[in-house]
């Protein structure tokens, strides 16, 4: 995970993030089906990935 907050823009996406209504994870490391693994070895059954790399 980040070791400081980084910037998010909007306020629903914001809002979102602080009623835990979307879970923020670290980098993927492999995934198979609707499976994610993460470099943290936790995993996550998902439906949707939106994938983000910064600017």
């Amino acid at each position: 995970m980040l070791k400081k907050s980084a910037p998010i823009f909007g306020s629903d996406l914001k809002n979102a993030v602080k009623a835990w209504a979307i879970t923020l994870k670290g980098r993927v490391v492999s995934g198979a089906y609707n499976q994610v693994i993460f470099e943290d070895s936790t995993t996550l059954e998902v439906e949707n990935v939106i994938p983000a790399t910064g600017f």
